[in-house]
């Protein structure tokens, strides 16, 4: 692995840090979002003035300061920009009211496994299964999670500040940290921030602005 590190030299708010963990936990995480097992967004602290890392980890959400995140990762992480045309799109103030919001707030425990299995999960494994279609109904509702800012995974922060900075139609307690990297927000050229290069699944293939 690269010892190298590497800081965002013009960091914006509403950026992401997708990480590929090397932790047992992360591994397992990495079974259901297959190849990034948490991400980070940049946003505005208002304590310290900076912009800093923004998720949500067992010690609930909270700010960190990017190089604090970076040296202590036990990983790969990946820095992924948000385009111009999304950036003249971004409202910063509505982004900011929502990250505060959450400051704080615990980690979503009990809905974790909701967050990792969707429909698509539940609809590959009908393929191989004869389990009765009203059992497989019951099931999606099992694992569907009901959009919430009470508690928060590390996705559901990234996805609520990108909810409202850009008026995304989403779930934001449904969201994985694959997915938050699949959205077409991104500059095409991500830059390597730590460790070796990361191959992200469908990145920037999934369209989330005006639907």
């Amino acid at each position: 692995m690269s010892k190298q590190t590497f800081y965002p030299s013009n960091p914006k708010v509403g950026e992401i840090f997708a990480v590929n963990g090397k932790g047992w936990v992360s591994y397992l995480i990495k079974l259901i979002s297959r190849g990034v097992s948490h991400v980070e967004i940049l946003a505005l602290n208002p304590e310290s003035g900076e912009i800093e890392c923004f998720s949500a980890d067992g010690k609930g959400a909270r700010f960190k300061p990017m190089k604090d995140v970076v040296k202590d990762t036990d990983g790969d992480i990946t820095y992924l920009e948000l385009r111009d045309d999304v950036r003249e799109k971004f409202d910063e103030q509505k982004f900011g009211e929502v990250i505060i919001s959450l400051d704080g707030v615990p980690y979503d425990f009990l809905h974790l496994i909701g967050v990792g299995i969707d429909d698509e999960h539940i609809n590959f494994f009908s393929i191989f299964s004869r389990i009765p279609t009203w059992i497989l109904t019951m099931l999606k509702g099992v694992f569907h999670n009901e959009e919430t800012l009470a508690k928060v995974v590390c996705s559901g922060a990234s996805a609520w500040g990108l909810k409202k900075g850009l008026g995304l139609n989403i779930n934001a307690s449904e969201q994985t940290p694959l997915d938050i990297c699949r959205w077409n927000l991104y500059k095409p050229k991500v830059k390597l921030l730590k460790g070796n290069p990361m191959t992200i699944s469908k990145f920037n293939t999934v369209e989330v602005i005006g639907e």
